[in-house]
C-alpha cells in the first residue's frame, strides 16, 4: 500500500486514475483496478468504467500497437487532445 493517503472523493480517484494511466502502460479495466488497489483504492468495476467514461479515457494502440487506455489532457495541454482525436480519426479511416 501508498504512503500517501486514499483518495476519498471523485476528485482525488480521478486524479490517481490520471497518474496511472500517464505513468503506466494500462490495457484492461482490471489491470488499472489492480493498480488502484496496490494503492489502497478499491473500486467496484462499474464505477471505474463510470470514471473511464466521465474523464473521456479511450483506448489507443501504443508505438508497439498495443491497445492502451489514454486520458485527454494528460499534461494539461490541448494539443495532446487534438492529437489523440486526429490519431483515433486515422485509425478508423485505416478500418
Amino acid at each position: 500500500m501508498s504512503s500517501e493517503a486514499t483518495p476519498q472523493t471523485k476528485a482525488g480517484r480521478h486524479a490517481a486514475i490520471r497518474n496511472l494511466l500517464v505513468s503506466q502502460t494500462i490495457s484492461s479495466q482490471e489491470q488499472l483496478r489492480s493498480a488502484l488497489g496496490s494503492q489502497g483504492i478499491e473500486v467496484t468495476q462499474a464505477t471505474l468504467s463510470r470514471d473511464l467514461m466521465e474523464m473521456r479515457a479511450t483506448k489507443m494502440r501504443d508505438r508497439s500497437g498495443a491497445l492502451i487506455y489514454s486520458v485527454p489532457n494528460a499534461d494539461g495541454s490541448q494539443a495532446q487532445e487534438i492529437g489523440g482525436i486526429v490519431e483515433r480519426l486515422q485509425l478508423f479511416c485505416r478500418s
